[in-house]
């Protein structure tokens, strides 16, 4: 059976070119909005790594404050100490002025002090140390080859002194 046409072929073409335009016309919004959608989503992680960036610096930027602050502590902490030191070496367990005393105390009756000089001398102590046990099972000791400093009076320096007639 043979199929009749009764439109007119320009009409059945302009139709089918009709269709097609329609067609591509939709593609082309389809392609279009997939690319606003790629679009859109790049724009969204840019921003999101350029917060992540700023939280990041501001994270730094504190970092860096702290450790500024570290330092200037650290900065103080020293100088608290050599001046602990420094304050720990003057200072006297028996003040001069005790030990002038006594001995102006302790002078014979006929007898004067005229010129009297007082003087810190460090005295270094060899260190002994434990080694092998004696036959009887006591610890012997013997000098170490090296000498350790050590000061008198509690870590002091010891004072000398001179008694000049």
């Amino acid at each position: 059976m043979q199929v009749m046409d009764f439109l007119p072929r320009d009409f059945t073409e302009r139709r089918g070119r009709r269709r097609a335009n329609f067609l591509c016309l939709g593609l082309t919004g389809v392609a279009l909005l997939a690319l606003a959608g790629v679009c859109a989503l790049h724009v969204m992680r840019v921003f999101g790594a350029s917060r992540l960036r700023a939280v990041v610096e501001q994270q730094y930027r504190e970092a860096g404050r702290q450790i500024e602050q570290l330092k200037l502590l650290e900065d103080r902490k020293a100088g608290l100490v050599r001046k602990v030191e420094l304050s720990a070496d003057l200072l006297e367990r028996v003040p001069r002025s005790h030990i002038l005393a006594r001995l102006t105390n302790a002078l014979p009756s006929d007898t004067s002090l005229q010129v009297l000089v007082m003087s810190s001398v460090e005295v270094e102590v060899p260190v002994l140390k434990p080694t092998t046990t004696k036959e009887d099972g006591a610890p012997h000791r013997k000098a170490a080859g090296r000498s350790a400093r050590r000061r008198s009076r509690g870590g002091r320096s010891s004072s000398a002194w001179t008694v000049w007639p």
